[in-house]
């Protein structure tokens, strides 16, 4: 079986193979207001796995940043943008919560490329419908039992819009490079 084990001190959780797992647990103690640590051991059942693997492919995204910075820092660094029409792409400035849905990505580069309804669709290959993420999803070996097309869809729209206003709201750093169709999927 597939567990969480207590790694650091900062709680910190990784998989490992085991059937139990220390889970730290505070408690006050009688002497005085300060919180001590205790543990107990829990036996986590398989259907958590599914949630282990989609924790996992998320942490593994935050891997690849090379430094952390907390959205003040960056609006501090960026300032007010003046333009986003040459650092964001047309299609990005143009999602809002209504069409997110509708928006499809280039195969090749995974930059958004159209939606559906707005524009004739480009010849080329493009992704991002419903169907595709559920079969990737599915390819992961994610429990398929623990989503449905309707789940997919709204997550898939509240994901994609806020990508695009945090391209449209930090262009210098984010234009085109932070509303793409693996970051969608790696946020699903």
């Amino acid at each position: 079986k597939k567990v969480l084990q207590n790694i650091s001190s900062k709680s910190r959780w990784s998989g490992i193979s085991t059937s139990e797992s220390i889970v730290p647990v505070t408690s006050p103690t009688c002497a005085s207001s300060r919180r001590t640590p205790i543990h107990i051991t829990i036996e986590i059942h398989p259907e958590n796995e599914s949630s282990l693997k989609s924790k996992r492919l998320f942490e593994s995204s935050l891997d690849r940043l090379d430094k952390k910075i907390t959205l003040r820092e960056l609006a501090t660094i960026e300032g007010k943008p003046l333009s986003v029409s040459n650092r964001v792409l047309s299609v990005t400035c143009s999602i809002n919560s209504t069409n997110a849905t509708k928006l499809r990505f280039n195969r090749n580069d995974g930059l958004p490329l159209f939606i559906i309804g707005q524009n004739a669709a480009p010849k080329g290959e493009f992704v991002g419908s419903v169907g595709e993420i559920k079969n990737w999803l599915i390819s992961q070996d994610f429990d398929s039992s623990l989503f449905c097309t309707k789940w997919i869809s709204n997550h898939y729209r509240w994901i994609v819009w806020k990508l695009a206003a945090m391209e449209r709201r930090f262009p210098q750093c984010l234009g085109r490079k932070y509303l793409t169709y693996q970051h969608v999927l790696a946020q699903l």
